[in-house]
């Protein structure tokens, strides 16, 4: 073959391979494009699923909102539990997912964890909030305003409750429940010994006879401890009824300046480090990982000073026989702590209007009284009347009656929206005094400088 026939076919090769080469590329855009538009058609509807899904909605147009909560026990599940059924089935369009996470005051940055949910536009729809922590969320301007939820029932609330929810006369959470410390006491050791609990509020032992008791109970070897009593860094307010009880007070009247540098400061701060360091666990100060509640019904500890919501607790641990409740001790005066619950609706919420049917649900009278019987704590209307079940009816009548002997200017210091930085204050100098780095009369001038610090 001839050089120009063979460079006559490699020419014609060359030719059909372009040939082949650009009807290849084309038929390859060809799928390419309508594989984009294929993924961009599933990506936009992806996007949109997602979408709705954050939202909350399921796409059978049912709203999803979150409850987040904290309960650790059976009972209260199961009551959570039962009021979700209950109001899925009168609210069809709406479902509730129930969050239950540790409690505040078991180290989880409850708060923290809520705030930063709530700032990240990431909010729950409902959350169970402390009545001290209230204020906080209402100065961050964080919070729904549900004055036409409470009003419904308004005439009907513990005024204390309604007060701890209140902002410019405005309510901006739901109360959802109250209580207040109490003494639970071994019966058995006490029957031993021959001692007799208070049964009324003006019977009270005062701080000496309530001392002496727990030192017969030592002296004779019954128990290591005579005290026990379940607070904390988080929940120095449980600390505040012992200060009352001397008429002593952190701040003075209208919350300027610090009051607790005084004779009744100093004698109230004499009677908790003498109660710690003669009667109680050296692991029971303000920050420790002690469980209090477990050393009452162990039996390691005579006497425990706490809420109603650990009857099930002692219920479950120990027999009926074995456990009493009697009130907390008095000197100048009665007093009770500030505690129990509200439900709140971050502003931000998603679906506020599911949110507040929720809410006004779980105000309404049948729900309280059996969130009060499953959390065995107190409801916040007078209107509602749980049936606790509690072989002795008197138990619940302690708790009922010492919550009325609480005293205005220490609500009106653990409402205000300074408070957890009152608290921690409060905790930092008790912490100090238990341990016995500082005198009485040291610690009371510490917690004065930073009270001052914080609200001067």
């Amino acid at each position: 073959m001839n050089s120009k026939v063979y460079k006559e076919k490699i020419l014609n090769i060359k030719k059909g391979r372009n040939v082949m080469t650009k009807n290849y590329h084309g038929k390859f855009i060809f799928i390419v494009g309508c594989l984009i538009l294929f993924l961009s058609a599933c990506a936009g509807t992806t996007d949109e699923s997602d979408g709705a899904a954050s939202d909350g909605e399921d796409s059978d147009g049912t709203e999803e909102i979150e409850f987040v909560l904290w309960g650790n026990s059976e009972p209260v599940q199961n009551e959570v539990q039962r009021s979700i059924d209950e109001f899925e089935k009168a609210n069809p369009g709406i479902k509730v997912n129930a969050n239950i996470v540790p409690p505040p005051e078991k180290g989880g940055n409850y708060y923290t964890k809520i705030k930063t949910r709530i700032t990240s536009d990431d909010a729950p729809d409902v959350f169970r909030v402390q009545y001290q922590n209230v204020s906080e969320f209402v100065t961050d301007d964080a919070l729904l305003n549900v004055t036409d939820v409470v009003n419904e029932h308004k005439e009907n609330y513990i005024p204390s409750t309604l007060l701890a929810v209140t902002h410019e006369d405005e309510y901006y959470a739901m109360p959802h429940d109250y209580g207040a410390l109490a003494v639970y006491y071994n019966k058995t050791y006490f029957e031993e010994l021959g001692i007799e609990a208070p049964k009324t509020v003006e019977e009270s032992w005062n701080w000496d006879e309530f001392l002496d008791v727990a030192q017969r109970i030592q002296d004779e070897g019954l128990a290591p401890y005579g005290i026990s009593i379940e607070w904390d860094a988080d929940n120095a307010s449980r600390a505040l009824p012992f200060l009352n009880q001397n008429n002593a007070y952190l701040l003075n009247e209208d919350l300027s300046s610090a009051a607790i540098n005084s004779e009744e400061g100093i004698e109230a701060f004499t009677f908790l480090q003498e109660m710690y360091q003669n009667y109680m666990s050296e692991g029971n100060k303000m920050k420790t990982s002690e469980d209090a509640p477990t050393l009452f019904a162990s039996g390691k500890a005579a006497m425990y000073i706490g809420g109603s919501y650990l009857i099930n607790k002692f219920k479950e641990e120990m027999d009926s026989s074995e456990w009493g409740v009697t009130f907390t001790p008095k000197e100048k005066s009665s007093a009770s702590n500030i505690g129990g619950n509200a439900l709140a609706i971050p502003k931000n919420s998603k679906h506020t209007e599911a949110a507040k049917k929720f809410v006004a649900f779980m105000a309404e009278q049948e729900n309280l009284a059996a969130w009060s019987v499953a959390g065995m704590g107190l409801p916040p209307r007078a209107d509602v009347s749980p049936d606790y079940n509690v072989e002795d009816p008197a138990v619940m009548d302690v708790f009922i009656e010492q919550s009325k002997t609480g005293h205005e200017q220490m609500a009106k210091t653990v409402l205000d929206p300074r408070y957890p930085k009152i608290n921690q204050a409060f905790a930092d100098s008790l912490e100090l005094l238990l341990i016995s780095e500082f005198t009485p009369e040291e610690a009371v001038a510490d917690v004065e400088k930073k009270l001052n610090d914080i609200v001067q």
